[in-house]
């Protein structure tokens, strides 16, 4: 039998010609239904189906006679405020204008809006509407990005629109005509642009309506409603059924995941949505909330979307949340795209992993035959049947359908499929078939009428001829407690070589863990639980994992990236120059007592940095941690405003050199949960790098409203040890170690400079410029706090004199840390030293009473590892001991 199934006819065909009409019969018959809006930030507004459609008439208008446009032209959308958003895209619908949803990017530079210019060289033509809260930062920099100031438009005020009895009710769209379209990303190439009609976009709810019974409800989104599902799976959804509706800012879920939990009690809602990774976060979550109270037994459906779904994850979740009145059967799978105007299968008989069995109750026979290699069960959960107006094929590389239960490729075809990407013939020819299907580019199988995603066609390893999904590999990774839910990355590399292809892993190890053993670990889960050996376990910080603004991970960059060569010297976290930075930190620890130090690289500055008095150096600069801490009220507030903080206290000085801002920063959040610790974190460094500053470190701390500040502060500077103080991660501790930097130019990624490290232990500023040579090497600075100084290290205290186990680490912790010859320059108890004879690559030393202990080992240390010879030059001062 063959892999073929049909979601059958619509029996009741859409009752509006256009999308537009939806919303009429919604202001006609609920005017008075709410939609609450949510900003990211928790601030509350609302409209209504009647004020929503007034808006709309009066936007309308505004676009077709005030700005010029017409039905059929382009309109980008770059709104990231809901209200507005959603008046806009009504406004665009009723004029016929072509709706072009895009993400407003983080930070607005000319680097991020390069994709508005992409995507309207691949339009040919079109407008670009903004906020006007956004005009500040987007005006003066979209022209840099390659998109004419004449093409932008900002958003009217009310005083600008005309009164609702001015605007005129006829619609200019069409049926058959596009009311949207939906582009990629285009990080990798030209925008690929999903045209999606009026008849489309009514032909699936029609579909959907049909398979649900279409019941009136209050539903909740929180996806970003520039998604096909966040406009068309959710706000369209309610339009059409006159629902009650909540719409959030991903950013204010985000800030505290639980507040989906708050908001789904507060509003009785019915539906909500999100992809895999928000239910995983509110895993980690839940059982740190304590007295909690939600009632959540209004819930009936909790679509999961957007990514592969973890069964055991939803497990744990339904289990974590029964006592609240969560029933199990809630969460429906779903699979969609833009490309099929969001989703289109439903599996309403969706059965968690029950913990006894520890097998889906619907999985228990869907393995198919032979296709994924002996010994192996891999559980994927099924997607359900398509929708009324859909049918569905599983063909092999040919086209042709493959036999009942085996994997191949999933087609669909149907009239809520798009008819094309604009104006990219190639991609249409890859995409469809000369009989109209459409390739989805995702691996499944068909068994009695049920679909069953197993993967992405280009997310599939293949190893001794049996296949392995991606996200299966990931879905074991992230069962492992030491492991950051939601930050997992699985990738086939291709060994150009020997065309092998190995399994790359990226992880997040959690708080507090040390990266080595949970690589260990990982390893030998995946072993056991899926049979591979992966050739690579590389652990990274959350921001280092790309992720798309609806939270799934961009697999393919972090591939582009490892076959760069970005992550091939990563051991512990930390790219080769960061690597090398932590090993000679380690080493030299001991030789200058504890504390705690800020370290900056050029790449982590964001900029290049000018030397206050360059001299004949290049224009080379360095610095140190600041001194002159100073509470910042302002930084305060900001801190305090975010939601997961109780309070806290931020202090501020010039670190680095001066002018450049640094801060440190005492933070009670609301949960200890690592996950929920992570998140404040976030925020908090965004809030202070909004406001200039360059470098930070941050503590976690318990009753902070009681603390001292000399306490926190010297906690956090390292100086002494404090109760209930929680250093959070932060970069690598030590001494200060930084790239040269020419003046006048940007630098490479440290990882593109080969630079020898020349480690300097001195207090003297003086002396410190002798050692400053060609930008190309590296240079460690080791210095104690000194009152007079500007730019320095702080350390706990005064160094001591290096123990034998300081001296002992000292010349492997150089020799690993480096990639060529290696000076090394030490101050002990003595007469004053003058800058001595040049070093290697132009790096002057210092000369003065050689200390035996530590040079000699240095240079026993390095002709043994067949190193270049490297010169130690030992040198006395008084004043760097006690």
């Amino acid at each position: 039998m063959a892999s073929y199934v049909s979601g059958g006819e619509v029996v009741s065909p859409p009752r509006w010609k256009t999308v537009f009409g939806a919303l009429e019969e919604a202001a006609a018959q609920a005017p008075g239904t709410k939609i609450h809006l949510y900003d990211a930030d928790g601030s509350y507004d609302f409209t209504t189906y009647g004020a929503l459609h007034a808006d709309a008439l009066r936007l309308s208008w505004w676009l077709t006679e005030h700005a010029g446009m017409r039905a059929g032209e382009n309109l980008i959308l770059q709104l990231n405020n809901a209200h507005e958003y959603l008046r806009v895209f009504w406004a665009a619908v009723h004029a016929g204008v072509v709706v072009v949803p895009l993400s407003v990017p983080n930070i607005v530079d000319r680097n991020n809006l390069e994709s508005v210019s992409r995507v309207l060289a691949t339009l040919g033509s079109g407008r670009v509407i903004i906020g006007p809260g956004l005009s500040e930062a987007y005006l003066p920099v979209i022209a840099d990005a390659g998109v004419e100031r004449d093409a932008v438009m900002v958003l009217p005020r009310e005083a600008e629109l005309p009164s609702a009895g001015g605007a005129s009710g006829v619609q200019a769209a069409e049926p058959d005509g596009a009311a949207v379209i939906f582009f990629t990303s285009g990080s990798t190439g030209a925008p690929k642009g999903a045209v999606q009609t009026h008849g489309a976009i009514l032909a699936r709810e029609a579909g959907v309506l049909q398979s649900d019974g279409g019941g009136r409800d209050v539903q909740l989104n929180w996806m970003p409603l520039e998604h096909a599902a966040g406009i068309l799976m959710s706000h369209l959804r309610g339009v059409c059924r006159l629902s009650e509706q909540v719409q959030v800012a991903p950013g204010h879920i985000l800030a505290d995941p639980l507040v989906w939990l708050d908001l789904i009690d507060k509003y009785r809602v019915n539906y909500t949505w999100a992809p895999q990774f928000a239910y995983s976060l509110l895993g980690n979550l839940v059982p740190g909330r304590e007295h909690a109270s939600w009632d959540l037994s209004c819930l009936r459906e909790s679509i999961n979307a957007g990514e592969m779904l973890n069964a055991r994850a939803i497990a744990q979740l339904t289990t974590q949340l029964a006592e609240f009145g969560l029933r199990p059967d809630v969460f429906v799978p779903v699979w969609g795209m833009a490309e099929t105007c969001s989703g289109v299968f439903y599996n309403r008989e969706f059965v968690p992993v029950t913990e006894a069995s520890d097998t889906p109750v619907t999985e228990a026979s869907d393995t198919p035959e032979g296709a994924e290699g002996a010994g192996r069960v891999p559980k994927f959960v099924p997607l359900g049947r398509p929708i009324p107006g859909l049918e569905v094929l599983v063909a092999d590389d040919d086209g042709e359908a493959v036999p009942e239960g085996q994997v191949g490729h999933l087609l669909v075809r149907g009239e809520c499929v798009t008819r094309g990407y604009l104006h990219h013939p190639t991609a249409n020819e890859e995409s469809f078939t000369p009989e109209g299907w459409f390739r989805t580019g995702d691996l499944a199988h068909v068994r009695d009428g049920v679909v069953t995603m197993t993967g992405r066609a280009k997310q599939i390893l293949i190893v001794n001829g049996l296949n392995f999904d991606l996200s299966e590999v990931e879905a074991a990774i992230e069962e492992l407690p030491d492991v950051e839910t939601s930050f997992t990355a699985a990738w086939a590399h291709t060994d150009p070589g020997t065309g092998e292809e190995q399994a790359v892993v990226f992880f997040v190890p959690r708080a507090g863990r040390t990266d080595e053993p949970v690589a260990d670990v990982i390893r030998a889960h995946v072993l056991r639980r899926i049979g591979i050996r992966l050739h690579a376990v590389i652990p990274v910080r959350r921001e280092d994992i790309p992720k798309t603004n609806l939270g799934k991970i961009q697999r393919a960059k972090l591939g582009a990236a490892y076959r760069d060569g970005l992550f091939a010297d990563r051991t512990a976290g930390q790219d080769g120059d960061e690597r090398r930075r932590a090993l000679l930190a380690d080493a030299l620890r001991p030789l200058i007592g504890p504390g705690r130090y800020l370290t900056a690289s050029a790449k982590e500055l964001g900029r290049t940095r000018t030397a206050p008095d360059p001299g004949p150096t290049g224009g080379i600069a360095l610095g140190g941690l600041g001194s002159g801490w100073a509470r910042s009220t302002e930084l305060e507030s900001a801190v305090n405003a975010l939601r997961g903080v109780v309070g806290s206290r931020v202090w501020t000085a010039d670190v680095l050199l001066p002018g450049m801002p640094g801060a440190v920063i005492a933070i009670e959040p609301r949960s200890g949960h690592a996950d929920y610790r992570a998140a404040v974190h976030e925020r908090a460094v965004r809030v202070v790098k909004a406001h200039g500053v360059v470098h930070h470190e941050v503590a976690f701390v318990d009753g902070i409203a009681a603390r001292p500040d000399a306490e926190l502060l010297e906690a956090l500077l390292g100086g002494a040890a404090a109760d209930s103080v929680d250093l959070a991660p932060a970069r690598p501790v030590g001494v200060y170690a930084d790239t040269l930097v020419r003046a006048d130019a940007e630098a490479l990624p440290a990882r593109q400079q080969p630079a020898p490290p020349l480690a300097v232990f001195a207090d003297d500023e003086e002396t410190l410029a002798g050692f400053l040579g060609s930008e190309g090497r590296r240079v460690v600075w080791v210095r104690p706090a000194d009152a007079g100084g500007e730019v320095r290290l702080v350390s706990g205290g005064l160094p001591r004199r290096p123990d034998r186990r300081g001296r002992s680490r000292l010349p492997g912790g150089v020799r690993t840390a480096r990639r060529g010859p290696t000076g090394c320059g030490h101050r002990v108890p003595g007469d004053r030293a003058s800058v001595g004879p040049e070093l290697p690559g132009g790096v002057r030393g210092v000369r003065g009473h050689p200390r035996r202990t530590g040079a000699r080992g240095v240079q026993r240390a390095e002709p043994a590892a067949g190193a270049p010879g490297g010169r130690c030059h030992h040198h006395v001062r008084s004043r760097l001991h006690p």
